[in-house]
C-alpha cells in the first residue's frame, strides 16, 4: 500500500509489476508521506476518510491467519486470485480504478518538447535556436505556489496549449533535459508537473522530480524498474523516456562540462495517477532549489546551465497517457 505523494510509491509498483502473483493487491490511494491524510491537489489536506487500517487488517488477516484470530469470509476486495492493482485516479472525476497489471493496459509514454516558455506535442513548433537559463539558487521556492516564484524570476515555467478533452496520466513521467554549461560546476533540478485550470488560476501541484547535476550518470535499470515502466509511442525516441536510474556512486560524480559545452541529464517523477481537465493547460515548473525539504547545493553558484530548446538540442518531458488520448 502506497500514496501517491510519497516516495514509496515507485517502489510498490515497481515490486507488483516484477513480482506479483496469485492474491498479490496493491493499493495505491491519494495519501501523503504518512498515509493519514487525503491528498487535495487544489487545497489542504484532510483527514483520511478511506478505512485504510482495515483494509490493512483484512489483508494480513486473510494471509497469515492465527488461531483465534482466523478470517471467518473472504473480503469481496480479496475474493479473486489473480493480482489487483486499486488505484485512484486524481483531478477530473476521481474515482478508484483497478487493473490486474501495473502499468495499466493501453497506458504509453508521449513526448512533450520544451519550448520558449512552452509544451508542444510536435517538435515541428521548435525554433532553430533556443535555450532558457535556470534561475540560480535562492533558497526561497519554499512551495508557495501562490506567491509564484515564476512570477519572482526564481523559477522556469513551460505550458501547453488548452487540452481540449480530458486526458489520464497514469505512472512516472520522465524529463530528459539537454543543458549548456555556464560557469558554475553544479546545480540541483527541481521539476514539478502542474495543471493550469480552465478558469487560468493557481497551478495545480500533481508530481515532482530532482537531481543534483553531479549525479547524472546512468546505469542500466533493475529488472523490477524496467517490468514497471511502459513503452513509448515513439520508438525512434524511446530511450529518452525510460524511467532513468542513476547510480549515485561517489566515483560516477561527473562535475557539468566546461563552459558552452553540452550535456544531457534526465530525471524521474515519483508516479502518480491523474486526470487533466479539459480546458486546463498542462504545466512543468522547473526551479534550481527546494529550501524546505533539501539542503542546498554548495557548488550551485551564480551561473546556472541553459536548458536547450532548439530543433538540433532537443529537451522533451515524457507523460505516460491512457493510449485512447494520444491523439492530440
Amino acid at each position: 500500500m502506497a500514496g501517491w505523494a510519497c516516495v514509496t510509491s515507485g517502489t510498490a509498483c515497481a515490486a507488483f509489476s516484477a513480482l506479483a502473483g496469485q492474491h498479490w493487491r496493491l493499493l495505491l490511494g491519494p495519501w501523503n508521506h504518512g498515509g493519514v491524510q487525503h491528498v487535495r491537489y487544489c487545497r489542504e489536506t484532510k483527514l483520511l476518510k478511506f478505512p485504510k487500517a482495515k483494509a490493512v487488517q483484512e489483508f494480513l488477516l486473510y494471509h497469515m491467519p492465527r488461531q483465534g484470530f482466523a478470517q471467518s469470509s473472504v473480503p469481496a476486495w480479496l475474493a479473486s486470485p489473480k493480482p489487483e492493482v486499486h488505484f485512484y485516479v486524481c483531478g477530473a472525476s476521481p474515482a478508484w480504478q483497478h487493473s490486474t497489471e501495473w502499468p495499466p493496459k493501453n497506458v504509453v509514454k508521449k513526448q512533450l518538447w520544451l519550448s520558449t516558455s512552452q509544451l508542444t506535442w510536435t517538435k515541428d513548433d521548435l525554433e532553430h535556436e533556443g535555450s532558457t537559463q535556470l534561475p540560480k539558487a535562492t533558497d526561497l521556492v519554499r512551495y508557495k505556489w501562490k506567491a509564484s516564484a515564476v512570477a519572482k524570476g526564481r523559477a522556469l515555467l513551460f505550458e501547453t496549449s488548452v487540452c481540449p478533452t480530458t486526458l489520464a496520466v497514469i505512472g512516472s513521467a520522465v524529463l530528459t533535459l539537454r543543458l549548456r554549461s555556464s560557469k558554475d560546476q553544479d546545480a540541483d533540478i527541481f521539476a514539478y508537473l502542474r495543471e493550469r485550470p480552465p478558469d487560468g488560476g493557481d497551478l495545480v501541484y500533481i508530481t515532482e522530480g530532482a537531481l543534483r547535476l553531479s549525479y547524472r550518470r546512468e546505469e542500466e535499470a533493475p529488472d523490477h524498474e524496467k517490468a514497471a515502466d511502459p513503452h513509448s509511442s515513439d520508438s525512434s525516441m524511446a530511450s529518452f523516456g525510460v524511467v532513468p536510474h542513476h547510480s549515485y556512486r561517489r566515483q560516477d560524480i561527473q562535475m557539468l562540462p566546461a563552459e558552452g559545452e553540452t550535456t544531457t541529464a534526465r530525471l524521474k517523477f515519483f508516479p502518480v495517477a491523474y486526470r487533466f481537465r479539459a480546458g486546463s493547460k498542462i504545466a512543468l515548473v522547473i526551479a534550481p532549489d527546494d529550501a524546505a525539504h533539501y539542503a542546498p547545493n554548495p557548488l550551485a553558484g551564480p551561473h546556472p546551465p541553459f536548458i536547450c530548446h532548439s530543433t538540433s538540442e532537443q529537451s522533451m518531458l515524457w507523460l505516460p497517457i491512457k493510449e485512447q488520448q494520444l491523439s492530440l
